[in-house]
């Protein structure tokens, strides 16, 4: 229920505090990055993995596949702890702790494999929505051709009829948007899934030099 602005100016301002969404991570990540690249750049590996492991919440939030919209808000998470684990293995590294650099590699190459696999589950229903929307959309433009002409020819129109053409427009925008929107939902899919591939190079390279020593 909306509250006055009457009432607000009355809360406390604690309580008005408690209306405010928390700070997800992917927020804080965004605006600690430039401390944090900051830092590596300076080759200040203790003081920069300090930092991300301070983002790094314990213990890491499940991902929720409830819905597309939960899915979705959930990746913008995962990518971001994905990132902030990458951050530590390169600050260890820089530090010279090898062994806890590997570690951090290791744990952002599984939050990445658990984001595009559960990304693909999250979004699965909308793909599935917008394929059904352009099938059933098609299938009404090819059935309904003649009374679409129909209805453009009048000069003058009821409401229903009105209603009824809004309805081809809606299929036809179905028809434009639908495979854009699934080509974008896949495309960003397939970015995910190169994230999880991505750590490949760096955990090989991390153990070889470790077998080395």
């Amino acid at each position: 229920m909306r509250r006055s602005t009457t009432l607000l100016l009355t809360l406390p301002a604690l309580l008005m505090a408690q209306d405010k969404a928390p700070e997800t991570i992917a927020q804080r990540f965004k605006a600690e990055q430039p401390g944090l690249d900051k830092l590596l750049k300076e080759r200040d590996g203790l003081a920069a993995l300090a930092k991300a492991q301070a983002l790094i919440p314990e213990p890491l939030p499940a991902y929720d596949k409830s819905s597309p919209a939960a899915g979705m808000a959930s990746s913008s998470e995962y990518s971001a702890l994905m990132a902030l684990h990458s951050y530590a293995g390169k600050a260890a590294l820089v530090a010279g702790d090898w062994e806890k650099a590997l570690g951090y590699f290791k744990k952002a190459e599984d939050i990445a494999k658990t984001n595009a696999a559960d990304t693909v589950t999250s979004l699965a229903p909308t793909i599935e929505s917008w394929t059904a929307a352009i099938a059933n959309a098609k299938k009404a433009m090819e059935e309904g051709a003649a009374r679409k002409a129909e209805l453009k020819a009048k000069t003058k129109r009821d409401e229903r009829e009105d209603q009824e053409l809004k309805n081809f427009e809606i299929h036809e925008n179905n028809i434009r948007q639908g495979p854009l929107q699934i080509a974008r939902i896949k495309g960003s899919l397939d970015g995910l899934k190169s994230d999880s591939e991505g750590f490949n190079k760096a955990i090989d390279g991390v153990q070889k030099s470790l077998a080395e020593e």
